[in-house]
């Protein structure tokens, strides 16, 4: 509908656009997803996994571990103070959504499983998970020391440059996630750490929210453990190209993982295009 000189055909247009009608939108407009209409009963339980818990965690003068509830002012705090308290594979949008899901408590259950981002010592384990649970509806995953800082270079040097459409710069880089290389059997170690506290409390029909690429392997794990669970997989980043998703060498292993999600969800319709 563009002419040579660059100007604007308005007759083409109007032949182009002739068989589109405008089609009125029905229903209740919502000002945010929680308010949508949805099948959920008092007795339901929602467990949200994701990398971290949307909890700020510090000690006090003392040494004792003190939480609070990460709001977006306190997680742009934590950040600009490039403070530990905060995990870096948590995005901002992660946090918010996660934040956002506390709203559906007066209507069913909703549990946040995930990592604190601190490192918690054997003996204050069992003081921090019934703290956690008590106050907070919260299940702690506690790895193994060292593990969380190398799962997470593996996730920003590997994982986060493919779903954002940047090709691997090198053949090392790639190999990294092979089958049978030790930085793929991290990933999938870790993703089973969050899994297990989740099909340990699921109960028959509840719903699991997995959040982003750091639990890609999740879906398949919870469905292999507690095969009747609705697990949902949000994707914050947009899923890379297939000219890009093919230097991952264990992409069957993940595309067969997220097809055992009851449902998979994007923040964007920008995202999904791929």
């Amino acid at each position: 509908a563009v002419l040579a000189d660059g100007q604007f055909n308005v007759e083409t247009a109007r032949l182009l656009n002739e068989s589109k009608k405008s089609v009125e939108k029905k229903g209740t407009r919502v000002k945010h997803f929680t308010e949508m209409e949805m099948e959920l009963e008092k007795d339901d339980t929602l467990y949200v996994l994701s990398y971290s818990l949307p909890l700020a965690c510090s000690r006090d003068a003392s040494g004792k571990l003190t939480f609070e509830w990460l709001t977006m002012l306190s997680d742009s705090k934590t950040r600009q103070g490039g403070d530990t308290k905060v995990m870096r594979s948590m995005s901002r949008h992660a946090t918010y959504v996660i934040e956002s899901l506390r709203q559906l408590r007066p209507r069913c259950n909703v549990w946040f499983v995930g990592g604190l981002g601190v490192h918690v010592a054997d003996e204050e384990r069992e003081q921090v998970i019934a703290t956690l649970a008590r106050d907070f509806q919260c299940i702690p995953v506690f790895l193994p020391k060292d593990m969380g800082s190398q799962f997470e270079d593996l996730c920003h040097e590997v994982l986060k440059p493919i779903f954002h459409f940047v090709h691997p710069t090198g053949g090392a880089l790639s190999r990294s996630f092979d089958r049978s290389s030790t930085s793929w059997q991290l990933y999938c170690e870790v993703n089973n750490y969050y899994v297990t506290p989740v099909v340990e409390h699921c109960n028959e029909g509840d719903f699991v929210f997995v959040f982003d690429p750091e639990l890609l392997m999740a879906p398949n794990l919870i469905g292999s453990r507690a095969r009747t669970a609705n697990v949902g997989f949000f994707f914050n980043v947009p899923f890379p190209s297939s000219e890009i998703f093919r230097t991952l060498p264990v992409r069957k292993q993940v595309l067969t993982s997220l097809l055992n999600a009851n449902f998979i969800q994007f923040h964007d319709y920008t995202y999904a295009r791929h």
